[in-house]
This record gives structure tokens, C-alpha cells and sequence, in this order.
């Protein structure tokens, strides 16, 4: 009896010793993961700016914007043509990229593709090889009725005013589309001949979907290679005041999309209107899991070494504290998109002919997270409604999130040194482009698709893009081009 209660203080002694030395090793090797994570930053030399006459080359983007590319179909609906009018301001938007930049038009040839977007096709020295895709859009978005007095200047003016230059499209996305072209031709002009063949697509309805012209130029690209070594569509931006922990500029590269589906509602009998408007509040409020994957946590591991150590203490131990990732994600407003899919509006979405709906149709618009099916959506929404007499269906249109590309290639690695170079203030992060873009169209013809617009964006012009007082710096467009520049010769050049 004497011996016992020595033992068993003992026995608990060296479990308590056990406990304290398992704690200590696991904070350490915490510790040291964190402090030895590598840096996904780079340093390249900047890159110098094509030499182009700048007055010159504002005047062009200005009478670019004076040219009112809408893209307002007949009947109001993605697959009709477009109004005479409009129609009309595509060709002398054609006519101008041909008699403003003549010197790209003779090195390059073009296709017209369902009857206005524009095909540019520069062949290589060595055509076998690869080619590169370069998309942008020719049409704006509109000027709503009686929006016009809250301009500073007009919406179409194209004025050159406080070293800026204010209309419709400077920034969405006749800056990059005009740019592109300024590179292009100084680069022919200079005697630069491509060894990849090198594709301009313009798409004249990219705003309302881009069912016929990205579509048709889509199908046109897929007859030309059997793989494309990059495609670079609009998405992501330079961005300021992204985080308030990175003071720098963050340079955003989206290397995937959501995909997006509306679901119609339906039920018959008394008290349907109630039941319905019912269900869809129960999907507004009961989103689909949250998952920390792909481009969220990439974005995290291309910042943690700009963040402060105890987030890259839970970056470089993501086994043990993405649930703290996550949780920090969701409280900062807007950033819960991109790692759930969640219901983003119950209107009738544009595009959508009217007459096939309801008469007042009940909808759960969703952005899909990449690795979201339609089948996981539905059934989700079948759960939470709970209810086997309301029937659920999707709108024409509907599609998962399109593959996500690799940020392992060297294609991105390589990519990251164009963008670093022309943006040598910025920190460079992939990241998830929470709308659609032109890329889900051109999915097929690569693995590596980045969505990224060369343009410095600060808060204000964010909300600038697609309402009033739209304008460009200056300084920003002569970025935009050298841009272009770099990144036709990196992609193509070698």
C-alpha cells in the first residue's frame, strides 16, 4: 500500500510532461513552418515603355470612346441581333481600329465573326508552335436614361481633361483594347515578327453574355490549333486598398471564374405566391458550405508574406487552421464569395426572354464556386426549401465554374514576371474572379487562361467602371501598352 500513491503521482507526472513536450514541439514546428514559408514575390528588372508618341495615342483612345459601341439586341434578348443603330457604330468602330492603326492591320489579317466581333490572326515564324490568345470587347455598357447630368463630362466625349481621359470604356474595356492595338503597331512598325502566331479576338457582345460574338469566335479559334499556350481575357485588376494590412498596390491575376445558374421556383394551388417568396428567403439565407480551396487559398499564399506572421503561421499550416482562414474571409465584406456559392440577386437576369417566364417569376440567382455542380445546387436547394411541391429548375444559361488554371505552370510563372515588371509597386496574388467573363467561352482552347486587366484601380474607380464619370489617368494608359507590349513579346517572342 505504501508504494501506490508514489506511482500513480508518477504515472500523471510524465503525462503531464508528455502533453507540455507534445504542445511545445507542435507550436515550434508551427513557428517554423511560418517563419520559413517562401515568398511568392519576385523582383524583375521594370520594364520600359514602348516608344510611342503619348499625345498622339491619348487622341486615338479618345476618338475610340466618341463611338458608341452599345450592344442592344432587337428583341432584347442574348441571341437576337443587334438595333440598326448599334449595329451601325460596330462597323465605324471596325473602319476606325483600320485607318488608326494601319501598320498592325497589314502585319495581321482579320475575320469578321457573327457579323461584327473581330478575328486578328499575326502568323509566327514558326506557326507549329503554340499560338496566343488575346481577347478583349468592343461593346460598353450603357448610359442609363437621365444619368447623363451626373457625368462630369459627357458620357461619350472622350474628353482629355486633368490629365485623364473621361467616357463609356475607358475602362471596361476600350482602354485595353486600343492599347493592345498602340502595342501591336509599334511593334510591327519597329520590324518585330512574332515566332508564335499571335490571335486578337473582340467580341461586340460581351455585356449581355457573349452568346453569338464570343461564342462564334470561340468555335472560329477552336478550328485553328488544338491548344493555345495562353489566353488573357478582362477580370482582376491592379487594386489598391485591397487589404488594409498591404499598403502596396495588390496586382490581382484570376485564374478561375464562377460559374452562375437561376433557379425558377414554381408551385401551384392556394397559398403558392407566400410559400414561394418563402423558399426564397430561406435561399438568400442558407448558403451552400464553404470550402477554403483553389484560387482562395492561393491568393493567401501569395500574400502571407506581405501579412502579419500569425496569418502566415496559419497560411504555411493550413491542415490545422483553415477553419481561421475561412472565418476571416467571411468577415470581411464581399470576400465570403470566394469560397461559397451564394445567391447574388432574385431579379429577372438581363438577356432572359421574358415571355417563356411567369408572369411574376420567383428566381435564387447563384455564382457557383469552383468545384460546385448544378446537381449539388439543386439538390441544396431542394434541401433547405424542403418542401416536394415546389418544383425547381434552371434558366437557359446555367454552367458550373470552368476549370481552374494552374499556378504551377510555367506559363504563370512567367506571366507573374510581365505583370511584375510593368507593376514593379504591386504585390502579385491569383485570385477567383467572383462574375463571368469571356474566359468560360475559350475554356477548351487552353490550361492556361488568366483574367487580368493591366489598370490601376482605386476604390472610386472600381465604381466608376460601368456607372458615371468612367475616365482613365493618363499615366495608367501608357501602363496598359507597355503592358501589351511586354506581354506580346515574352508570350511570343520565345
Amino acid at each position: 500500500m505504501s508504494d501506490a500513491k508514489p506511482k500513480k503521482k508518477s504515472k500523471w507526472r510524465w503525462l503531464v510532461h508528455a502533453v507540455l513536450f507534445t504542445t511545445l514541439a507542435l507550436a515550434g514546428t508551427l513557428l517554423y513552418r511560418g517563419k520559413r514559408f517562401e515568398s511568392r514575390q519576385i523582383s524583375v528588372p521594370p520594364a520600359s515603355a514602348p516608344d510611342i508618341a503619348w499625345d498622339a495615342a491619348a487622341s486615338r483612345l479618345s476618338g475610340a470612346v466618341r463611338i458608341q459601341t452599345v450592344s442592344r439586341s432587337q428583341h432584347g434578348t442574348r441571341t437576337s441581333p443587334l438595333r440598326r443603330d448599334d449595329a451601325a457604330a460596330f462597323r465605324a468602330f471596325r473602319s476606325y481600329l483600320s485607318s488608326s492603326f494601319g501598320k498592325a492591320h497589314e502585319a495581321m489579317t482579320r475575320e469578321v465573326i457573327a457579323e461584327h466581333s473581330l478575328l486578328y490572326t499575326w502568323v509566327g515564324s514558326e506557326p507549329s508552335l503554340e499560338p496566343v490568345l488575346i481577347a478583349g470587347h468592343m461593346d460598353v455598357a450603357t448610359v442609363l436614361p437621365g444619368t447623363s447630368m451626373s457625368w462630369t463630362e459627357k458620357p461619350f466625349s472622350g474628353a482629355s481633361k486633368d490629365g485623364m481621359i473621361w467616357g463609356r470604356g475607358t475602362l471596361d474595356d476600350k482602354s485595353f483594347v486600343v492599347g493592345l492595338f498602340e502595342a501591336l503597331e509599334q511593334l510591327a512598325a519597329s520590324g518585330y515578327k512574332p515566332k508564335r502566331t499571335v490571335y486578337v479576338a473582340l467580341s461586340h457582345d460581351q455585356m449581355r453574355g457573349g452568346e453569338l460574338g464570343t461564342r462564334g469566335l470561340a468555335q472560329a479559334l477552336k478550328s485553328k490549333a488544338p491548344k493555345f499556350r495562353l489566353v488573357l481575357t478582362e477580370g482582376l485588376a491592379v487594386v489598391k486598398g485591397f487589404m488594409p494590412e498591404i499598403p502596396a498596390p495588390i496586382a490581382m491575376v484570376g485564374v478561375g471564374e464562377k460559374g452562375q445558374a437561376s433557379l425558377l421556383l414554381q408551385s401551384d394551388g392556394a397559398g403558392a405566391d407566400g410559400k414561394l417568396e418563402a423558399a426564397q428567403k430561406r435561399l438568400e439565407q442558407e448558403a451552400m458550405p464553404a470550402e477554403f480551396s483553389g484560387p482562395a487559398v492561393h491568393q493567401f499564399e501569395y500574400l502571407a508574406s506581405e501579412l502579419p506572421f500569425a496569418i502566415r503561421v496559419a497560411v504555411a499550416n493550413r491542415w490545422l487552421f483553415s477553419g481561421l482562414l475561412e472565418d476571416r474571409i467571411k468577415e470581411s465584406e464581399g470576400s465570403e464569395a470566394l469560397i461559397r456559392t451564394l445567391v447574388t440577386s432574385t431579379d429577372i437576369p438581363p438577356g432572359i426572354d421574358e415571355k417563356k417566364l411567369p408572369q411574376h417569376p420567383v428566381l435564387a440567382n447563384y455564382r457557383l464556386r469552383p468545384g460546385d455542380s448544378l446537381e449539388q445546387l439543386k439538390a441544396h436547394a431542394a434541401k433547405v426549401i424542403g418542401d416536394p411541391q415546389i418544383k425547381l429548375s434552371f434558366l437557359d444559361g446555367a454552367y458550373p465554374a470552368p476549370p481552374v488554371s494552374s499556378v504551377d505552370a510555367p506559363e504563370f510563372k512567367s506571366f507573374q514576371e510581365v505583370v511584375e515588371g510593368v507593376f514593379p509597386e504591386s504585390v502579385f496574388a491569383p485570385s477567383l474572379v467572383l462574375g463571368a467573363t469571356d474566359a468560360r467561352h475559350y475554356s477548351g482552347l487552353s490550361p492556361n487562361i488568366y483574367r487580368f486587366r493591366p489598370l490601376v484601380m482605386a476604390p472610386d474607380d472600381m465604381s466608376r467602371s460601368r456607372n458615371s464619370d468612367e475616365r482613365i489617368r493618363l499615366e495608367d494608359y501608357k501602363r496598359v501598352v507597355t503592358f501589351c507590349s511586354v506581354l506580346v513579346q515574352r508570350f511570343a517572342g520565345d
